[in-house]
């Protein structure tokens, strides 16, 4: 058992001042100064859901970020604004308020009415209870790591709701918090519209469609994966804290940027960290995410992503729509990487090939039903995969997910470290 009770100094800063009508509302929560943080050992077998975890490795520095105060309320406002939800009554009469009266506003609401309440009841509202049941121990630990997520915190914390660092990267821009008071109203419909075509894919069939994320995110005034981020996070009712730009240094540590950084003038690797607290909680929690190409050729240029991983806490790795890029031998370095470093890995048959997992190392268990890739990655069916779920005890699913994404079609597994 891992446990750390150590001060956690991640984000400094001073606290802005309330206006008078905030004092009187009380609004100052005040976010503990240590974290507590344990993880179980063990393994899976006979039916338990317990992790083997060795010694403690160093864990990811944090910063307390300040409460929740004046700044925290308006970026929580502004995502809530972009995901189509009401103002907070906190704020009710803020400068945003007069933009939800525009047309497309009205418009934005009305996309989200119709998908939402059917990736609610289709999709999250099933796999929530599922993933408590079957991923209890996972649920534990405290760092997910997640490659070839695009900007996918949904499904992440759908499955790992009480994770305290969700680590994602992708081949997408970072991008930045909007300054959506300098938009023109049409280029803020433009933006707004740009969030319903960036959303559709996940929304519908629980993926992002990678070609379409790198034309879809650069596009409008709300470019790169942090507005999409802060979607996610408002329509799932996490209070946003702060947005930071950082890099990884070459020492595999995190280091903070001015908000306004030139790209170009980035030499480590480029991400953001979003300091949130989830819905009941007072702690904060991040997600990181960076822009990383981490094929075996570009491996030499973020070695350091390596190393910052290898610096998290045993972390759960999930894999969702993963293009089966860890099938082939040029993503062999990330491939490596996690089967190093996690003692659990969640994930659909695009993930890792199943030729990969050692049955002396790992214990697997599966769920749904492996039907084959879909049409676009059909050179990657796993025979040695459909005679597991011919020949072992597979629980069903109820709700679909990943390519297969029609509920009766899709498949998932979990191997864990004995």
């Amino acid at each position: 058992m891992y446990s750390s009770n150590r001060p956690i100094n991640i984000i400094s800063r001073k606290m802005k001042v309330f206006s008078s009508a905030l004092f009187m509302a009380g609004l100052f929560l005040v976010l503990p100064l240590f974290y507590a943080c344990n993880g179980n050992s063990g393994n899976h077998h006979n039916g338990k859901d317990t992790l083997a975890v060795d010694t403690p490795k160093v864990v990811i520095p944090k910063e307390e970020p300040s409460p929740v105060d004046a700044a925290a309320l308006e970026l929580t406002e502004l995502a809530r604004y972009m995901s189509a939800m009401p103002a907070l009554d906190t704020v009710k009469g803020g400068s945003l308020d007069s933009l939800r009266r525009q047309k497309a506003w009205a418009e934005h609401e009305k996309f989200f009415v119709d998908v939402w309440e059917k990736v609610e009841t289709d999709q999250l509202a099933n796999l929530r209870p599922f993933a408590a049941k079957h991923f209890a121990a996972e649920q534990k630990v405290k760092d997910v790591f997640y490659p070839f997520s695009g900007p996918d915190f949904l499904y992440a914390n759908a499955f790992f709701p009480e994770a305290e660092q969700y680590v994602m990267c992708g081949l997408e821009p970072v991008g930045k918090v909007p300054s959506i008071g300098k938009l023109t109203e049409k280029q803020l419909a433009n933006s707004l519209k740009g969030i319903q075509t960036s959303l559709y894919a996940i929304l519908k069939w629980s993926f992002f469609r990678t070609n379409d994320m790198r034309n879809d995110f650069v596009r409008t005034e709300f470019e790169g994966i942090v507005p999409v981020i802060m979607v996610f996070m408002a329509r799932t009712g996490h209070t946003l804290l702060k947005v930071e730009q950082v890099e990884i240094d070459t020492a595999g540590n995190i280091q903070v940027l001015p908000n306004d950084v030139n790209e170009k003038e980035i030499k480590g690797v480029h991400g953001a960290r979003i300091a949130f607290i989830a819905p009941g909680q007072k702690k904060a929690r991040f997600v990181y995410y960076f822009s990383c190409d981490v094929s075996n050729n570009n491996w030499p240029n973020v070695a350091q992503f390596g190393t910052f991983v290898s610096k998290m806490d045993h972390p759960v790795t999930y894999l969702k729509s993963a293009s089966y890029l860890m099938h082939k031998e040029y993503f062999s370095k990330i491939r490596d990487l996690i089967l190093a470093e996690s003692p659990a890995i969640l994930q659909d048959d695009s993930g890792i090939n199943l030729k990969y997992i050692d049955p002396e190392k790992w214990n697997m268990q599966f769920f749904g039903k492996y039907v084959g890739p879909i049409g676009l990655f059909s050179n990657w069916y796993q025979t040695s995969l459909e005679k597991y779920y011919k020949s072992e005890t597979v629980i069903p699913l109820d709700f679909g997910i990943g390519y297969q994404f029609k509920a009766g079609n899709s498949n998932l597994m979990i191997f864990r470290k004995k």
